[in-house]
């Protein structure tokens, strides 16, 4: 069965960035959450954690940690949203999003899950790159900010990202290898 996208962001405004989920591996598995500027950074926080797993593989695709987990805890009030990601055998990643419907209402509080699924993890990390290539060419490095952020858009972790999506290496700190492609995007 293939595999679609699993991360879209849908709209970036006003300091609001609206993300959908969905696999063809969850049986009607789509979800569409809204978040704020003000308490989150998807871009730079999914990045994160996806380079953080991909130095946890070794090349045979077997975790170092296997019973390692990665966190991402956002806050959209009064509902807070937990992200977490379980890197498995093979290159696969076990993705679950859950709900707390009410941060106020204590520990205690139910979490439902609104998203679960294993997938293979180049997918995931290609589609965080599509994505944030999106996001560069609509926006631009500054219209970013404008829209969403308070902080430019996260050059260094998309850098990163495109490296381990592609395969195609760019010399860190080398600045006219970094600017050369950028502008291959643009162009695109």
């Amino acid at each position: 069965m293939a595999e679609d996208s699993v991360i879209t962001i849908n709209a970036i405004e006003s300091g609001w960035l609206e993300m959908r989920l969905a696999s063809s591996v969850t049986p009607g598995g789509i979800v569409e959450i809204r978040l704020p500027a003000a308490s989150c950074d998807p871009l730079g926080e999914l990045s994160a954690i996806f380079l953080d797993i991909a130095a946890l593989y070794n090349p045979d695709g077997v975790p170092a940690e296997p019973d390692l987990h990665f966190y991402i805890f956002w806050e959209v009030d009064p509902v807070m949203y937990s992200y977490v990601f379980s890197p498995g055998e093979q290159w696969r990643v076990g993705v679950e999003l859950t709900c707390c419907s009410d941060i106020h209402a204590g520990i205690h509080m139910r979490h439902d899950v609104k998203f679960s699924a294993v997938v293979e993890f180049n997918l995931l990390v290609r589609n965080l790159y599509l994505e944030m290539r999106n996001i560069l060419k609509k926006y631009g490095l500054t219209g970013y900010r404008e829209k969403w952020q308070k902080q430019d858009f996260p050059i260094a972790a998309f850098l990163k990202i495109y490296q381990l999506a592609t395969g195609t290496a760019v010399a860190a700190g080398d600045f006219a290898a970094e600017v050369k492609v950028l502008q291959e995007f643009i162009d695109k």
